[in-house]
């Protein structure tokens, strides 16, 4: 289940997020149901975009301070987690940031990963390497062409050059 992307569990004010974190948990139990492997959830440390924007990707190096965003996901994904015993069934896609940013929540098992490669094409980051650094965390791996800053296109439209680079790993 792809849950909502719209929603801004982090930089929302705590009313907000209470609410949210209220509304993923009614949607989870809700879907319950029908069994799903996995809820994929975004949890970035920007504003969610719809479209990419090249200019707003966060690296894993980036120098601005996280700390806030990553105590804040920590409460969150614990909430969550409490509320829903989905352990690792629940996923969290790299958006217009890097997947390893999000490595201290797999770690410490607070989530999988739902690795998005063409997220990683438009951030122009390493599939290769990524992958073999998050691999033992993958959960699920979306996987769609990309032109330009277009996403969510048939691989057809993508560079062949990216497209090799994927078939090596």
């Amino acid at each position: 289940v792809h849950l909502p992307p719209t929603l801004n569990l982090v930089l929302a004010e705590k009313a907000q997020q209470d609410t949210f974190v209220k509304l993923l948990i009614d949607l989870i139990q809700n879907m319950e149901q029908l069994n799903p492997t996995g809820y994929v959830l975004h949890l970035g440390p920007n504003p969610p975009t719809l479209l990419p924007k090249p200019s707003k990707y966060l690296y894993a190096d980036t120098t601005i301070n996280l700390d806030y965003w990553y105590q804040l996901s920590f409460n969150i994904l614990e909430h969550l987690q409490t509320a829903t015993n989905l352990g690792l069934r629940l996923l969290l896609e790299n958006l217009d940031f890097s997947p390893l940013l999000l490595r201290p929540f797999l770690q410490q098992g607070f989530a999988g990963l739902c690795l998005d490669i063409g997220h990683l094409w438009l951030g122009r980051e390493p599939i290769t390497n990524t992958f073999y650094l998050l691999q033992e965390y993958i959960g699920e791996i979306h996987l769609h062409g990309v032109a330009d800053y277009e996403e969510h296109l048939s691989l057809q439209k993508t560079d062949e050059t990216k497209l090799e680079e994927l078939a090596g790993v």
